[in-house]
């Protein structure tokens, strides 16, 4: 008679352990990629139909060799700072000041080597009215006027109804691209 070894399940057992194992990874990892949401206002969490939503974006571009991903990520409200983990923030209704980042991400494949590099950031300031019950979407992009010169247009639309709310669509100098006069000799 052939004897089993001690300590090994049965089969069957050992599949459902490991199939337990691999749901509880999951459900770990699932946690950690779910929305972060930040309030912007003091007092007690009020209901969604007396707050708004806002979030930021991402465009993305892949090919077989180049990914591309650029994304407008919120980096302040009303001087409320935010964190690469806040992926949307509650407001109260009324007026609100968003600091927007564009942020440039590309990845390249020659190969079997990679290369990787990102873009300095720019940030723009948004004004707008944010109505209860609403979600907006922060969005942007750049715009190259000459060789070495470009424009971060940033603004925020409703995502019901696509309305741009605060911002423009069409640009103007980023924040950190301001143009300071200087003078000239007569």
């Amino acid at each position: 008679m052939i004897e089993k070894p001690k300590g090994l399940l049965p089969c069957s057992n050992r599949r459902r352990v490991g199939r337990t194992v691999v749901l509880v990874l999951l459900g770990l990892l699932s946690v950690d990629c779910a929305a972060k949401t930040k309030r912007v206002y003091p007092g007690p969490e009020l209901p969604p139909q007396e707050t708004a939503l806002i979030v930021g974006s991402t465009h993305r571009l892949f090919t077989l060799f180049y990914n591309r991903t650029f994304f407008v990520h919120i980096e302040s409200v009303d001087d409320y700072p935010g964190d690469p983990d806040t992926t949307e923030w509650a407001l109260q209704a009324g007026p609100h000041t968003v600091k927007t980042g564009y942020y440039r991400k590309h990845l390249a494949m020659l190969g079997g080597a990679f290369a990787s590099w990102s873009r300095q950031p720019r940030f723009q300031t948004i004004t707008f009215t944010a109505a209860a019950g609403h979600r907006y979407r922060a969005d942007g992009h750049i715009i190259e006027t000459t060789t070495n010169a470009s424009e971060y247009c940033a603004w925020i639309e409703d995502e019901e109804s696509h309305a741009v709310v605060g911002g423009a669509r069409d640009c103007g100098p980023a924040d950190t691209d301001a143009v300071v006069p200087t003078a000239t000799a007569p």
